[in-house]
């Protein structure tokens, strides 16, 4: 009994995943003990696109089907090491350890590719994208792991401001992201 007590307080109700608090103990854990060869730690922030349309448009049930299924499609593509957790609202935030800004990149723009071709609702046939942002950096203390945050939701708004449906990194941050025809024109196609 204690030990589901202890589960639910570190579980967000809704998706499943860490709750915020729960998400800062396995933060200080995983930068307490920092392995040799690191290549370093990474923070992606993730924000659905035209959330609140999907709420007026299909009601608040449908909302949170809509946060369920994100968490259910975007965990399996994770390493079984990073941390998933749901940040708040319609956002949700990974944590990586021992990875390289270039597949921390990767990673993002993998689960951006995945959640935009995945159906979360079958009786609406609705699709959701999101838009992300990234941060990298080669040492991480926990002291200063929330400016790393900081950074990653701020290139998640630069993505929302680019068009949505994107993942803005630092190769991209100053506003100068280059995409394609084709993803602007999917940019929250289903969810607007």
């Amino acid at each position: 009994m204690t030990e589901e007590l202890r589960r639910l307080s570190q579980t967000d109700a809704l998706t499943g995943l860490l709750n915020r608090r729960a998400l800062e103990d396995a933060v200080e854990e995983l930068l307490a003990t920092p392995t040799a060869g690191s290549r370093g730690f990474a923070i992606i922030m993730l924000d659905i696109d035209y959330f609140k349309s999907i709420n007026d448009r299909y009601g608040h049930a449908v909302g949170d089907m809509v946060l369920q299924r994100t968490a259910q499609i975007l965990g399996p593509c994770l390493r079984v090491a990073d941390l998933f957790a749901r940040y708040g609202g319609e956002e949700f935030i990974v944590v990586m350890g021992d990875v390289t800004e270039a597949s921390a990149r990767s990673t993002a723009e993998r689960l951006r590719e995945t959640l935009a071709q995945a159906i979360v609702s079958d009786e609406h046939g609705l699709k959701v994208t999101a838009s992300f942002g990234v941060d990298w950096q080669a040492q991480c203390v926990f002291e200063n792991w929330e400016e790393l945050v900081v950074v990653a939701d701020n290139r998640l708004y630069q993505a929302k401001r680019d068009g949505r449906n994107l993942v803005c990194s630092s190769d991209n941050a100053s506003g100068q992201t280059a995409i394609s025809a084709s993803k602007r024109g999917q940019s929250g196609a289903s969810a607007a």
